[in-house]
């Protein structure tokens, strides 16, 4: 994997970060305090669209980090055409507030991180599971790194032996 270089931020946009030199992302670190914040400075200036928004675990290190990717149609002049916004949340009971009040585009993205990761997006106005059985996947989070999948031989359950070769 090529090594990250990350540079000062000499674009015209007036938000703190380092300019990613692979894709000329500029990546702005912030805490789930100020997230609403960057978030609404963010759209003001254009970013109006959330183009991802997902986490990287990291057990070892007891934290996780959610990673949004914002983007606008019309920005101005000199201003990256992506941000990465990264918050370092505690791998235990993580919580951040939900960003459907600036972009209503990270309505299911939220859905989903909650599901798989466990993040929890406050003031998300229906913060549930949306891919898996709930039942099935309570408390069970598919996208962090200790999750076990569960073998099973699915010819030996029943009625499959019609279906043997």
């Amino acid at each position: 994997m090529a090594e990250e270089t990350e540079v000062k931020n000499e674009t015209k946009l007036p938000i703190e970060g380092s300019l990613r030199k692979s894709d000329q992302a500029l990546v702005v670190k912030t805490t789930p305090q100020e997230l609403l914040d960057t978030a609404n400075k963010l759209k003001e200036q254009g970013y109006t669209t959330v183009v991802s928004l997902s986490a990287v675990d990291y057990p070892k290190d007891g934290k996780m980090t959610l990673i949004v990717h914002v983007t606008g149609y019309d920005l101005p002049p000199g201003y990256p055409k992506m941000v990465e916004i990264q918050v370092d949340l505690p791998r235990e009971n993580p919580k951040v507030p939900s960003l459907i009040n600036v972009w209503t585009s990270v309505d299911f993205q939220e859905r989903e991180a909650f599901e798989m990761f466990g993040i929890t997006f406050e003031g998300h106005p229906d913060l549930r599971h949306i891919l898996l059985d709930p039942e099935e996947f309570k408390d069970l989070r598919p996208l962090r790194k200790d999750f076990v999948v569960k073998e099973e031989n699915i010819m030996l359950k029943e009625n499959w032996g019609d279906y043997r070769g």
